[in-house]
């Protein structure tokens, strides 16, 4: 398989690596859940004609929006893996809204890449094709399928310039594991999956998460479950997905709106639960009151933030907002999904970076639909006067129901290559 000498021994330390390695992961907070099913060390596979491997939440909602529109004319049995306790909870779901009843659906966590689990897992599994959702690497797990001759697909292909640029930096080891076909969801992804894996196995398809908006704009959310954290005449604006990176310019942001709107209500969505802590002592250190949405239930907040430690309710406050700023975006750090706000009515503000999402295109801020400035300042300025001025909300969700439409079909896309792939062509 490996042609080269040096990716050979590249392949066999990667093997080697992995004896030590189990052990100490069994430490990781996260891995832990299910640790015996990430080392197979119980029977819990099954076969399956479809394996797919999804990493976390978001992976997980695009493999329910594939399932939904596969539709087999004869029976199919698919095994969906995921990293995450996040998306195993979402995958236990998908076999409710599966196209029809020639798909059996079942989900487990993905075990580790260690070659020889995953040598282990292909005995039990026995797939006639494995699918790889956006950016799922893994050379244990590619290295087996080539040498059982199981084909595999990316499908939503993505690939960030960082990641391009590790991945070449051996690029004979890559293509001698390569897939069989790639189906990218930009041009730039396009380009730099044809670098690594070679143009003849790459194609460009519609983003899947498109599919998943149009959904969401047909399911929106008003007033539900945070109608009771705030009264009528106060503004609320909602700062989403904050990373850490990012967190002295919101510092600063907060700071800017309890200043100039004293009866604003901030509601503060850290991407993970556990910068908290931080946010705390921050804005005790910037005297400002603050107040823990768990500790709000039946009651109106008078604090000016209320700090979210609860999960699922990001798009209910997005839909009950007045103004949002989307984060992972004032930091290189390639952004959070600004499309969630906009199919709630919501016109997102978001800072210059947005590289996770060229997929979308520059169309959606030539529009207006999303408005992306420079600094925290602007965000500050933005959300003060969409809080102050307001805007048609369902003329919002309206443009962005055709905007999105537009650019759709990427599940339908995918659903044929994968029925191809099977045979069914």
């Amino acid at each position: 398989m490996f042609t080269n000498r040096t990716d050979k021994l590249l392949f066999q330390m990667y093997r080697l690596l992995w004896w030590p390695a189990v052990p100490l992961l069994k430490s990781n907070q996260r891995l832990r859940q299910g640790f015996d099913q990430r080392t197979l060390s119980r029977h819990f596979l099954r076969p399956a004609d479809v394996w797919i491997q999804a990493a976390s939440v978001g992976e997980a909602y695009l493999s329910k929006s594939l399932l939904k529109r596969f539709c087999p004319p004869t029976p199919v049995n698919v095994l969906i893996t995921t990293n995450t306790d996040q998306g195993l909870h979402v995958l236990n779901t998908v076999a409710d809204g599966t196209g029809n009843h020639m798909t059996t659906v079942s989900a487990t966590y993905f075990p580790f890449d260690r070659p020889r689990f995953m040598e282990q897992a292909l005995d039990v599994i026995n797939p006639k094709l494995m699918i790889l959702l956006e950016t799922e690497l893994w050379p244990g797990l590619l290295h087996a399928l080539k040498n059982r001759g199981v084909p595999s697909i990316i499908i939503n292909g993505r690939l960030t310039e960082k990641s391009a640029r590790h991945y070449n930096y051996r690029p004979d080891f890559w293509r001698a594991i390569r897939p069989r076909k790639v189906m990218a969801v930009s041009v730039a992804d396009e380009k730099r999956f044809g670098v690594l894996f070679g143009t003849d196995i790459v194609t460009r398809m519609p983003n899947i998460k498109l599919d998943l908006a149009i959904e969401a704009c047909g399911n929106s959310v008003t007033d539900a479950g945070i109608g009771d954290v705030r009264e009528r005449n106060r503004p609320l604006i909602v700062l989403g997905s904050i990373r850490k990176a990012e967190e002295t310019d919101i510092g600063n942001i907060i700071s800017r709106l309890a200043s100039v709107s004293p009866d604003a209500l901030i509601a503060l969505f850290p991407r993970h639960i556990h910068r908290l802590k931080h946010w705390k002592a921050t804005l005790d250190h910037k005297g400002i009151s603050w107040v823990l949405r768990s500790g709000t239930t039946g009651t109106t907040p008078s604090a000016r933030v209320i700090l979210w430690d609860t999960f699922g309710e990001l798009t209910a406050a997005y839909a009950d907002c007045d103004a949002a700023f989307v984060g992972g975006s004032l930091a290189p750090l390639g952004g959070q999904n600004f499309m969630e706000p906009l199919i709630q009515g919501i016109k997102p503000v978001i800072g210059p970076h947005w590289d996770n999402f060229l997929w979308i295109g520059e169309d959606v801020f030539h529009s207006g639909l999303v408005r992306r400035v420079p600094d925290w300042k602007s965000v500050a300025d933005q959300l003060l006067e969409d809080a102050t001025n307001g805007y048609d909300k369902t003329d919002v969700r309206r443009r962005a129901l055709d905007y999105i439409r537009k650019r759709s079909g990427g599940s339908d896309m995918a659903c044929l290559a994968i029925l191809e792939q099977l045979g069914y062509s």
